[in-house]
């Protein structure tokens, strides 16, 4: 299955669109013959015998008529350019908008023409028919792909990873990170210099690096790591979110994150390291900045 799905992502974007246009012509063959197998029962004929072979064949103009307005519309909208991109409420949009465009369509031929002339809640069974069974297919194809290919590689990316400083929180980090199953290559304090971890990373040669030694510090030694390395490493200056992921802190509720106001709950939990910082930083920052501005405006 994975040689397959690999296969098939590294064809042009032509063919994977062709491929996925096939599929969605066989799942609109399949909405239409349910929908006439639910009509045309034994006990309710319609223009004739009551068999679903007749009605097919009688109908056949209108079928494909129908099959084929949806591919149409179905191209035209872009569901094919971009193949498997489509995700969440764009793809429902797309699908949703072709499906009744191309069900008008249809319904303006049946109207229009008596060779396309068919029970409108054919039309209707089938369009409803289609519109699941290519939501369906699209979603089955992308869980798919993500499970045989998207997360083995961000796995594989991110298997090596060195966390440098953080305290009890990097333990925990590093405890949870290990359970998940990643590869922690380094764990070390923050106490010593750029070159130390410098050399450290280049002989472990990690895909991510987590920096958790305090401001300006860790932005320093980020950027020295940067600038040494050369090989591809993410670098992150992480703080709070070091013990939040390694679960030394909870989170503030929903509300207060949703409106900017974390870093009320974090002082009330931490008054005696963070008063300094929030209270007394916030308001320097604000005068300082209130200063700033008034030599700009002097200066001009």
């Amino acid at each position: 299955m994975k040689k397959f799905l690999i296969l098939f992502a590294n064809l042009p974007r032509s063919l994977k669109g062709f491929f996925l246009l096939c599929i969605d012509a066989v799942i609109l063959g399949f909405s239409m013959l349910m929908a006439f197998a639910i009509r045309f029962a034994p006990t309710a004929p319609y223009f004739g015998p009551a068999s679903l072979e007749y009605q097919l064949s009688n109908l056949s103009n209108a079928v494909f008529t129908f099959i084929g307005l949806q591919l149409l519309i179905l191209f035209i909208s872009g569901l094919y350019r971009s193949v498997l991109r489509h995700a969440g409420t764009e793809l429902l949009v797309i699908l949703l908008r072709s499906i009744l465009i191309g069900t008008g369509l249809f319904a303006l031929l049946n109207i229009s023409f008596e060779e396309y002339r068919m029970p409108h809640s054919i039309t209707v069974m089938s369009a409803s028919f289609a519109f699941l069974g290519l939501l369906s297919s699209r979603l089955m194809i992308r869980w798919v792909v993500r499970l045989h290919i998207v997360e083995p590689q961000q796995r594989e990316t991110l298997q090596r990873v060195a966390i440098y400083g953080a305290g009890s929180a990097g333990l925990q980090l590093f405890e949870s990170l290990r359970q998940d199953g990643t590869n922690i290559v380094a764990l070390a304090d923050g106490f010593q210099d750029a070159q130390f971890y410098i050399e450290h990373i280049r002989r472990q040669r990690p895909r991510l690096v987590v920096l958790a030694m305090g401001m300006p510090k860790q932005e320093r030694v980020a950027a020295e790591i940067v600038a040494a390395i050369d090989f591809p490493c993410l670098v992150v200056c992480g703080g709070a979110i070091l013990d939040f992921i390694g679960g030394k802190v909870q989170r503030a509720p929903a509300v207060l994150r949703r409106f900017g106001m974390e870093w009320v709950y974090r002082l009330a939990l931490e008054p005696r390291r963070l008063f300094k910082r929030y209270v007394i930083g916030n308001v320097s920052f604000f005068w300082r900045a209130v200063m700033a501005a008034r030599v700009v405006r002097a200066g001009r």
